[in-house]
């Protein structure tokens, strides 16, 4: 008569939907201007301008997340050219950040020694909260900049309600935060999956690698070669090396093939609140 089976032995034989998930950051962000709102929600199909015509879709930043994990598939499957596509990102950051950062310290000098003035700084009554909830460190980054146009937004409103800035100022200076952020967001959807590996570059290209550069242009070596990779990336591509053992580098791709399944979308229960 045998006994029952150790704990640990019962333990092997349980089904692998037991374990752990791919990890997921879930937060909240506040917005006091209702054009950072527009800007984290973007724009949905089926919107009208008032001659009929169809509005174009404008991504927002789940929006633009959703776009950045189909890069992220093609980077986890060796394509350079996912990888050259999140470098241009990685750039845009920069630049917005530098250029925010800028008129920033305009905005605060001028709110600082607007004379006779104990100017506050104007903050809703009733701000937005959103509850975002992400896989990549890409759409967190986005969430960072709608978050600093949100408050380049209100000490710009701020300026001009005490008129320490034109009208034309005003509306000049918005559409240049808003074109900044809608360039980014609409960055990854120029990508298209190329099949092609570094492999297939290095030491010379092959006939695949011509028709993709042909079609997509020629990738910089430095992304070839893996001097310049993207900045927020928390997976391994097929094809690259790695300090990582091959089992932890399969289990990276593991929790990056979650990210990417439909059935757990970048927050896809707040999508339909936050779009």
């Amino acid at each position: 008569m045998t006994g029952p089976k150790p704990e640990s032995a019962a333990n092997a034989n349980k089904p692998a939907g037991d374990e752990p998930g791919a990890l997921a950051g879930v937060t909240r962000i506040t917005l006091h201007t209702r054009q950072a709102q527009r800007l984290f929600k973007g724009r949905r199909k089926g919107e009208f301008y008032k001659n009929g015509e169809p509005k174009p879709p404008i991504p927002g930043v789940y929006g633009f997340g959703n776009l950045a994990k189909q890069l992220q598939t093609g980077s986890m499957a060796g394509d350079p050219y996912a990888d050259w596509h999140f470098v241009r990102i990685d750039t845009e950051f920069a630049e917005i950040e530098t250029d925010y950062d800028a008129l920033e310290r305009k905005l605060d000098d001028l709110l600082g020694n607007a004379t006779g003035f104990d100017v506050a700084l104007h903050l809703s009554k009733k701000p937005a909260t959103e509850e975002v909830s992400f896989f990549s460190p890409y759409s967190f980054k986005a969430c960072h900049i709608v978050l600093q146009a949100d408050r380049l937004m209100t000490k710009l409103l701020g300026a001009n309600h005490y008129a320490l800035v034109k009208r034309s100022y005003t509306e000049k200076t918005q559409n240049e935060i808003f074109a900044r952020v809608r360039r980014l967001f609409a960055i990854p959807a120029k990508y298209r999956f190329t099949g092609t590996t570094r492999a297939d570059f290095l030491p010379q290209p092959n006939a695949r690698a011509q028709r993709a550069i042909e079609a997509h242009g020629a990738v910089p070596e430095a992304i070839l070669l893996r001097s310049v990779e993207p900045a927020y990336g928390n997976w391994r591509s097929a094809d690259g090396a790695s300090e990582k053992t091959e089992d932890d580098q399969g289990d990276a791709q593991e929790d990056a093939a979650d990210a990417n399944d439909p059935s757990s979308d970048d927050g896809a229960a707040s999508i339909a609140a936050a779009e």
